[in-house]
């Protein structure tokens, strides 16, 4: 709940990590009480099984280079189109690149399908591109060029969100993209985003809403991570923590007939699954337009039961800097005065 420390642990502490704990918050004067809870590590939501217009949201497919299994692809999204121009160099026109998740195509053969809204088979999309920085639980982005005969099929705006909140409720059907709102123009977004409603599009799960209830997420992996890279000013807070919003018509610790309240909270509708790596979290702005937040990493589920608990994110703007900063571009996002090329096929 907002307010309370929880801790979580890959196992159950022993007593001297109990004083270890308990020495640290005293250090940092904390003298309130905190809960632990018992987790799997951040598990990134790749798809190694499949599941027009190229929009946002829809899925991505790399062919893995060595295949541990009979599966031969990963599987991801599509999170938002943006263009890149170098600073040192001179270039005609900027190049059109969209951002998923690095893990999504590690190790994988350098061109990326994607899976047309018309669900016509999966199709060549792009091939990656150097902009890429993967550091498991830490950093994961990476930019995708776009296929000069692909280009005229993208759409470049986001979708706005809370025309249909109800659609993120319902966890017995997935809406559809032709269900989803108009594609609208959209910015990068560095403000505050704890406590904030938040949405996002991706191809397992589609639409869904949550709330950001931790904006400085760190594991002990992050912190190792820290430590090797500090001299490239590392920031710790680049990851966050999203759960997936309550039903609003039932009331806080209510518990329905014949059941739990765990067993109602499991009506609603999980933020992601695996598939929706890469997708963009987002919001409605207050001008009508979108602002992007975040880029969806992974989830987090509870050790024994394997519960869902919070879907794993970073911060779209540490990203952005980080790849701006390493390879001298920029990277604004792709709008056009045609954003939404209604009808173009594949």
């Amino acid at each position: 709940m907002w307010g309370d420390l929880t801790l979580h642990l890959t196992e159950k502490l022993s007593e001297d990590s109990l004083n270890d704990v308990k020495d640290l918050l005293l250090k940092h004067r904390y003298t309130y009480g905190y809960d632990t809870q018992l987790i799997q590590l951040p598990k990134a939501a790749v798809r190694t099984t499949g599941l027009g217009n190229i929009k946002q949201g829809l899925s991505l497919r790399a062919e893995k280079l060595e295949p541990e299994s009979e599966e031969k692809y990963n599987y991801g999204s599509i999170g938002c189109f943006v263009n890149i121009k170098s600073k040192s160099e001179e270039q005609d026109q900027d190049k059109l690149h969209c951002i998923t998740c690095a893990h999504c195509v590690d190790e994988c053969k350098d061109l990326i399908d994607v899976l047309p809204e018309h669900d016509i088979g999966y199709t060549t999309l792009g091939k990656k591109s150097i902009y890429v920085e993967y550091i498991k639980d830490s950093i994961d982005v990476a930019l995708i060029e776009i296929l000069v005969t692909k280009i005229g099929h993208c759409c470049y705006g986001l979708r706005e969100s809370k025309k249909n909140p109800e659609q993120c409720r319902d966890p017995q059907r997935r809406p559809t993209m032709e269900e989803s709102p108009i594609e609208k123009r959209w910015s990068f977004y560095d403000g505050a985003i704890l406590r904030r409603k938040v949405f996002k599009f991706g191809s397992a799960t589609g639409l869904t809403c949550g709330v950001c209830m931790c904006d400085d997420y760190n594991t002990k992996e992050i912190m190792k991570n820290f430590n090797r890279v500090s001299k490239r000013n590392f920031d710790t807070n680049v990851n966050i923590l999203i759960e997936s919003e309550p039903d609003k018509q039932v009331p806080p610790g209510s518990v329905t007939a014949g059941g739990s309240r765990d067993t109602q909270q499991e009506q609603v509708r999980k933020f992601s699954e695996d598939g929706d790596s890469g997708s963009v979290i987002f919001d409605d702005d207050m001008q009508g337009d979108v602002v992007v937040l975040g880029l969806l990493y992974g989830g987090i589920t509870e050790k024994d039961s394997g519960k869902f608990l919070y879907s794993y994110a970073s911060h779209i703007m540490r990203l952005k800097e980080l790849l701006e900063n390493k390879h001298d571009i920029s990277i604004e996002p792709a709008l056009s005065s045609n954003a939404s090329p209604q009808g173009a096929g594949i």
